[in-house]
């Protein structure tokens, strides 16, 4: 099957997202980034299985929980590209609230194909001073021995980590 760009973009964001729902495996985290992911992930699956929110309030705190772990503006200025930098801020501003609600639509839709999942953090790369690779493989139940490969890029920014970049089997979201 031939992926478009729209499709793909949309697929690696929605698989990178909810990567970060999925259970992590019971292996210690060795990197301040790899624990990063890791707690993380934990903390979205606790809104993810709270039996007592809602649908929506599960949405809704999932959205705000992922916007805190993304550096969802740095993403979307880097998927506008080259015209970011001549475009009037007001156009990159509505840019950015549109990429926004672009990937939380994207999260939202596919909320419900998701469980039983694990993310195993299998190690990380420092790509540079601050700037870490996280590699994790994403394992199904339901498909023993087939893994998709999920990796993030942690930066640490005067102390806060925050993904910057996910990618899904080799592709990039930003």
């Amino acid at each position: 099957m031939r992926l478009n760009a729209p499709t793909l973009s949309r697929r690696l964001f929605a698989s990178a997202a909810f990567a970060l729902a999925l259970g992590l495996s019971a292996a210690q985290a060795a990197t301040p980034a790899e624990t990063y992911i890791g707690d993380n992930v934990q903390k979205g699956l606790a809104i993810l299985n709270n039996p007592s929110l809602s649908v929506a309030d599960k949405q809704a705190q999932f959205q705000s929980f992922l916007e805190s772990l993304t550096d969802i503006h740095r993403i979307a200025v880097f998927t506008l590209g080259p015209a970011a930098v001549s475009a009037p801020p007001a156009d990159v501003d509505a840019f950015v609230q549109a990429f926004r609600g672009y990937a939380a639509a994207v999260y939202q839709e596919q909320l419900a194909h998701y469980s039983g999942q694990t993310l195993k953090v299998t190690g990380s790369i420092q790509h540079a001073p601050g700037d870490v690779i996280v590699q994790t493989v994403v394992q199904d139940p339901n498909e023993p021995g087939r893994g998709d490969e999920v990796d993030f890029r942690v930066a640490d920014t005067n102390g806060k980590m925050q993904v910057i970049d996910a990618s899904v089997s080799g592709v990039w979201l930003a």
